[in-house]
Formats: C-alpha cells, sequence, structure tokens
C-alpha cells in the first residue's frame, strides 16, 4: 500500500472551512463529548440542540404552509367538478373495505359517512366533508394520487403535488 503525501497545504477557502467546522462539531456532538476553551469545558451539546430545534421548528412552518395549500387546492379542485360520485363510488366499494380497515365499526363509519357525502347536493359541502372526513389523515400520501384519479381532477394538480 502507498500512501501519498500531499506536499501542498491547502487553500484556505470558505469550503474547508464549512467543512472543519461541521465535522469538528458533529463528531463531538456524536461522541458525546464537551470541548474545553480555555480554563471552562463547553457542552458543544446544548448549542446544537438549540440549532436543532430552531431548524426543525423552520422545516415544520414550511411543511405546514404545503400542506395547507395543498388541502386548499384540493378543495378548490374538487369544487370545479359537477359531479364527485365516481370517486365517491371508488372509496365506498373499492377502497374502504373490510379488510383496509380492520373492524367492522370503522368499516359502516365509513360507509355510512360516504352515503351520506354522496346524498348532498352542494358540491362545496362533498368536497369539505370527503377532505375532512376521509382524506386528512385516513388516507395514506402513497394512495392519494391514485384516489384523486378516481374523482377525474386533473393532471396537472396531481403531477404538481405528486411529482
Amino acid at each position: 500500500m502507498v500512501i501519498e503525501v500531499c506536499s501542498e497545504k491547502p487553500s484556505l477557502n470558505i469550503q474547508l472551512i464549512t467543512d472543519v467546522l461541521v465535522y469538528g462539531i458533529f463528531f463531538q456532538v456524536f461522541s458525546d463529548t464537551t470541548e474545553t476553551l480555555g480554563i471552562t469545558a463547553v457542552n458543544v451539546i446544548i448549542p446544537l440542540t438549540w440549532f436543532d430545534r430552531f431548524f426543525y421548528d423552520e422545516v415544520k412552518a414550511k411543511q405546514r404552509r404545503q400542506i395547507t395549500d395543498f388541502w386548499h387546492d384540493l378543495r378548490q379542485e374538487l369544487k370545479q367538478k359537477t359531479d364527485l360520485s365516481s370517486g365517491i363510488n371508488y372509496l365506498k366499494d373499492d377502497y374502504f373495505d373490510r379488510l383496509f380497515l380492520g373492524t367492522e365499526q370503522e368499516y359502516q363509519y365509513f360507509q355510512n359517512k360516504l352515503a351520506e357525502i354522496k346524498q348532498e347536493s352542494d358540491i362545496n359541502l362533498q368536497s369539505k366533508e370527503l377532505i375532512s372526513t376521509c382524506f386528512k389523515g385516513i388516507i395514506p400520501r402513497q394512495d392519494l394520487p391514485e384516489i384523486l384519479k378516481k374523482f377525474n381532477l386533473s393532471q396537472n394538480f396531481i403531477h404538481h403535488y405528486f411529482k
């Protein structure tokens, strides 16, 4: 094995400084050590916990905005349709079956709720009820594109949110 030794000094640039800071700090965090600066020991986990919490809150806020936009846009897309019965029938007859839901009570709840939604004549109320009762937190994200196709939503909408 031949080990090559670089005779040049590395150029001092922003990338090198960033790498040193990131790798140096994270190595200490993962090894759960403290850094001694002068005569004082500084626990590097405390500031990193603050940064972690700050960035977590930032990501959470961004995700909340994206999710809110999705539900709003979905409601608008559903309101543009004149008939939601094909999608409601798909949910009622095929998607919410006994095997998926697990209990007979859940099955009956969704069957009854979908029947009520289908009987509703106002498309605005239908779309609002569908989203709050059947979509939010019930249908997994990976299933939503195929289900939304059953409601004949535009391909642009589906492609925009489910690339």
